[in-house]
């Protein structure tokens, strides 16, 4: 299939073949060896598509069980690896073109100092056993939490993966690193959240849609300008034509019924599913349409009347 050159690789691999490519290119070096590089990546590409265990990737590839388990997490390491090349806070002489770049997704001057865009979805994991219930969520499945941050491109400048399903969004916030050392964004810029996060100033620049019931017509346009603004992040949902699904609360099909040992994996398969993502949208793979984003704009707007009916039963970032 992928020594052809032709048959498209999406529907089993969830990459387009460029991607794929890349994604060799950049893991490639002198040391390669055992079943091959490009052998290698199309079987965790594989396992990650699909909700096939080990022994049913052994089969399809011909490959004894075992070796796919260790194909699987060195290929997850090797990735990660990749990840201060691919995922990274932009330069301070790239700043002023990303706040011109939301300012015109925004349509608005209001928000011509915006820098990125942060959201939260579920991951899907089996019940880890030992504390259980700080995984299950208010969607009634256990789940890890995953925070992006996202530039007027989409692409990932920020992730921080692992707190329980049950901790709100604005405690995954308040204890990422991004929030504790005041990473991002630069003096002078903020970036955009949805309702479930806090607005502020300190330690970082954070600026929320004002809350319902809304006072006047030009308090309801300022939220429209921000959802534009944040429709980018709505867009990619970290990756929607990568292995990560667009819905906020849907696993990849990769970590819901792979017999992950740990959270420890399945935090680094996640990061890795990142990453990936992040090389099909450099290469401009992504298209976005008005119907979708308005579709997503909808689903988003009921999604932030819950947050804020939940900010007022939790601690802002404790």
């Amino acid at each position: 299939m992928y020594i052809d050159g032709q048959t498209d690789l999406r529907p089993d691999f969830r990459l387009s073949r460029s991607t794929v490519a890349k994604l060799i290119d950049v893991l490639r070096s002198p040391f390669d060896h055992s079943w091959g590089l490009e052998v290698e990546v199309l079987v965790y590409l594989f396992w990650l598509a699909s909700t096939t265990s080990y022994r049913l990737v052994s089969r399809g590839f011909s490959i004894p069980q075992s070796i796919i388990y260790d194909i699987v997490h060195r290929m997850s390491d090797k990735i990660l690896s990749l990840k201060n090349r691919t995922i990274k806070f932009p330069s301070l002489v790239d700043i002023p073109n990303i706040a011109a770049g939301f300012q015109r997704l925004s349509g608005s001057p209001a928000l011509q100092n915006v820098v990125g865009s942060i959201d939260g979805c579920h991951i899907r994991i089996k019940s880890p056993g030992a504390h259980a219930h700080c995984y299950f969520n208010r969607k009634l499945f256990y789940s890890i939490q995953l925070q992006a941050v996202c530039d007027h491109q989409g692409l990932f400048i920020d992730i921080f993966t692992g707190y329980p399903g049950s901790v709100h969004d604005a405690r995954v916030l308040g204890n990422s690193p991004l929030y504790v050392q005041g990473l991002y964004p630069p003096e002078g810029y903020c970036i955009v959240g949805d309702g479930g996060y806090p607005c502020m100033s300190r330690p970082i620049a954070l600026v929320t849609p004002y809350r319902e019931p809304l006072k006047n017509m030009m308090v309801a346009r300022f939220n429209r300008h921000h959802a534009k603004a944040r429709s980018v992040m709505w867009e990619s949902k970290f990756g929607t034509d990568s292995l990560l699904l667009s819905a906020p609360t849907h696993l990849p099909p990769a970590l819901q019924d792979h017999d992950c040992t740990s959270l420890e994996q399945d935090q680094a398969h996640v990061g890795t599913l990142l990453l990936m993502g992040g090389l099909g949208k450099k290469r401009g793979e992504e298209i976005k349409t008005e119907e979708r984003r308005e579709r997503r704009g909808e689903e988003r707007r009921g999604e932030e009347r819950r947050g804020e009916e939940r900010r007022g039963n939790h601690d802002p970032v404790g």
